[in-house]
């Protein structure tokens, strides 16, 4: 497939965040894929860089960036921005899996939010219900969908 033909198809950015060197084993490399957002620090905050190679000024493409939210109980909020702006909180859905486990958050990207090239989500825990332990973000993934508006 050439370019033009892959720009004609949706696709998924997936990203994944190593502080650390790499190490042999698969288990270690995950343990970095993650904010740790602990509710015994004011304020609980962290970010994630990601790079996302898009153009979303174009009419035929839209976006939408996702991650779970691990440990996080029905009563607790996330503030979510991009690139320093803050993200509006109805512009930001959340669904919690099944199992209860975790909630997926999404949030639909307009043009100007992201930049092609180097991009920087910050996740705030602005509701905490609990005293202790952290809420985890995993899974950073952007979802490209073309022909969508």
């Amino acid at each position: 497939a050439d370019m033009e033909d892959l720009s004609r198809q949706n696709r998924d950015y997936l990203f994944c965040r190593l502080r650390e060197p790499l190490v042999a084993s698969n288990a270690a490399a995950m343990q970095y894929d993650v904010i740790h957002l602990d509710r015994t620090t004011n304020p609980a905050e962290g970010t994630f860089d990601f790079r996302l190679a898009e153009n979303l000024s174009d009419p035929q493409v839209s976006a939408v960036l996702e991650f779970k939210a691990v440990g996080m109980s029905n009563e607790e909020n996330l503030a979510v921005g991009i690139n320093g702006r803050a993200t509006d909180t109805d512009r930001v859905q959340r669904r919690r899996s099944d199992d209860g486990g975790y909630v997926l958050h999404s949030v639909r990207l307009e043009p100007g939010d992201v930049r092609f090239g180097d991009n920087r989500l910050t996740v705030r825990l602005a509701k905490a219900a609990g005293k202790d332990g952290a809420v985890r973000i995993e899974e950073v993934n952007v979802r490209i969908e073309v022909n969508a508006r």
